[in-house]
């Protein structure tokens, strides 16, 4: 990303005709670990979050 990023800013600067809105994309994958889980179901003990002053 940080190579990406490098040759595109020189792009930049030295071709004043380049397009400075151009992106690159990579490609991406999930991979699925626990941080990535579901929230656990509330239980009888949860309160719910008290409402927000402008919201009651």
């Amino acid at each position: 990303m940080g190579r990406a990023a490098a040759e595109l800013a020189r792009s930049i600067i030295g071709d004043p005709e380049a397009d400075p809105t151009r992106h690159v994309v990579f490609p991406t994958r999930v991979i699925p670990r626990g941080s990535t889980a579901p929230p656990a179901p509330p239980t009888a003990g949860d309160q719910a979050d008290p409402p927000h002053p402008r919201n009651p």
